[in-house]
């Protein structure tokens, strides 16, 4: 068992996103984008998408991945 799955779990939720893990990523977007919880609802995936990048990229960086294009491949096909 994963991480998220566990913490739902223990928070009795049904869903990874829903759990103190992923929300306040989703509530931050919602204030960000002046949404309604409908619209919310309307654009879970997206929610969802932003969150789980958002959390990833903490990670990323927290062991020592710097976001940046310096030194990238540049590949043509």
């Amino acid at each position: 068992m994963g991480f998220e799955r566990i913490v739902s779990i223990l928070q009795g939720e049904d869903s990874n996103y829903k759990t103190d893990l992923f929300m306040p990523l989703m509530r931050r977007t919602q204030e960000m984008l002046s949404h309604t919880n409908a619209q919310v609802e309307e654009n879970i995936v997206a929610y969802r998408v932003i969150a789980d990048h958002g959390r990833a990229v903490t990670f990323l960086i927290g062991d020592g991945v710097l976001p940046g294009n310096v030194g990238r491949i540049m590949c043509c096909a």
